[in-house]
């Protein structure tokens, strides 16, 4: 496949039949990335990836068709200029949500490779593509589960806190520092509709905690009226958001705040 033919067919030629196998073959790489981020309710889902993948690849294959039938000088000029405008959806995707945590880069990073993907096939390099395919589904599937646990096993959490006062916030601190806790950041906020504060903090824990106990001891500390870790608090709201439809809500919950989501079930 790496040469010009396979099985005695040219692949590599322009013509009717290669542009669609090309084609085809982009939907269905572009489908499977696409279906792995779906999966994790991403916005970028089967039918941004597919056409990310479609575009690239005939942006590609219109650059060959220039250069064989209008006399352009350099076939990929058009295919260039698709792997630096496709930042334009990167930008989109990547979001700074509530308390400075960022999303999508992830997403961003699959859909400026895709595009290059779609680029390999529209130069016909199957096997190429083909093998970045596979490659790129391995990596946001298989290396998300290995991402988690280690995150898991970790000694570091960002965790959403309800203060009953603010002296409960000052005493979280004593609290926090006996316990072997370090606080590395932390961000407080009145919360609009009582009296109550809603806190962010970035720590980290000691090697004699695992993650579950660290999280109960916290749990313990005097006023703390609601604690959850933050992803933790994104991930179910999401869910529930899902399923419910997406409509605003006017009072949202603080994890919600903390998460930066700002739709939920009516």
């Amino acid at each position: 496949m790496l040469g010009n033919t396979f099985y005695g067919y040219d692949l590599i030629t322009l013509n009717e039949v290669t542009m669609l196998l090309r084609l085809v073959l982009a939907t269905v790489c572009g489908g499977l990335l696409g279906f792995e981020r779906t999966k994790k309710r991403r916005a970028a889902g089967i039918r941004t990836y597919i056409l990310v993948c479609q575009g690239a690849c005939a942006a590609m294959m219109t650059g060959q068709f220039v250069y064989l039938y209008v006399g352009s000088t350099d076939v990929s000029w058009i295919g260039a200029q698709v792997v630096s405008g496709i930042g334009f959806l990167g930008a989109g995707i990547i979001l700074m949500t509530g308390y400075h945590k960022i999303r999508g880069l992830t997403t961003a990073a699959g859909l400026w490779a895709t595009a290059c993907m779609g680029l390999a096939l529209g130069a016909g390099f199957y096997l190429g593509a083909l093998t970045v395919c596979l490659m790129m589904y391995a990596t946001m599937g298989l290396m998300d589960k290995v991402q988690t646990d280690y995150v898991s096993r970790s000694h570091y959490m960002d965790l959403y806190i309800v203060f009953r006062s603010f002296q409960d916030v000052v005493n979280f601190f004593s609290f926090a520092r006996k316990a072997d806790f370090k606080i590395r950041d932390f961000e407080t906020t009145r919360l609009s509709d009582c009296n109550e504060l809603g806190t962010v903090f970035s720590l980290t824990f000691n090697k004699k905690y695992i993650h579950e106990e660290a999280y109960a001891c916290l749990a313990k500390a005097e006023g703390v009226l609601l604690i959850e870790e933050v992803k933790k608090a994104r991930d179910s709201l999401e869910r529930s958001i899902e399923k419910a439809g997406g409509h605003r809500l006017k009072g949202l919950c603080p994890p919600a705040r903390a998460a930066g989501i700002y739709y939920a079930a009516p």
